[in-house]
């Protein structure tokens, strides 16, 4: 049974070029027959002060480790960051909708730089959209 399916988890806009005055809604599409239970819309603006403020809060190994201003540096050059989390019915099998977001991406040249599949948890996958080097 597929529980949940977690698509397009921090797709990275690094182009220099944009540049996010308001928090827009996300650009990605909601299969169709599924139920979103989370969305995540974050600019440069936000990202970076919530990837701070959640940090102290998750239970990772060596999360302590971290610097949050080498992870400032690390991702200065990001621009929009979004995630779509959706329950998906039985029927619709995880191929489905793997094949329906590779044909869905929002406009531009994306990349898989990241893809996992957990029996319980569901699927996730990260897309980065232009070469990432800054990430």
């Amino acid at each position: 049974m597929i529980n949940r399916f977690l698509i397009a988890a921090l797709m990275v806009l690094v182009l220099a070029s944009c540049v996010a005055a308001d928090a827009p809604s996300i650009d990605i599409p909601i299969y169709p027959g599924c139920e979103p239970t989370m969305e995540i819309g974050l600019t440069n603006e936000d990202f970076l002060p919530t990837l701070q403020a959640v940090l102290p809060m998750l239970k990772l190994p060596n999360i302590d480790k971290l610097n949050p201003e080498d992870i400032a540096a690390a991702l200065k050059d990001l621009k929009r960051v979004e995630m779509l989390q959706l329950e998906v019915p039985d029927r619709i099998t995880e191929d489905q909708i793997a094949e329906f977001y590779g044909k869905k991406l929002p406009a531009g040249e994306w990349s898989r730089v990241f893809w996992q599949k957990l029996p319980k948890q569901g699927t996730m996958a990260v897309f980065v959209q232009g070469m990432g080097e800054k990430l």
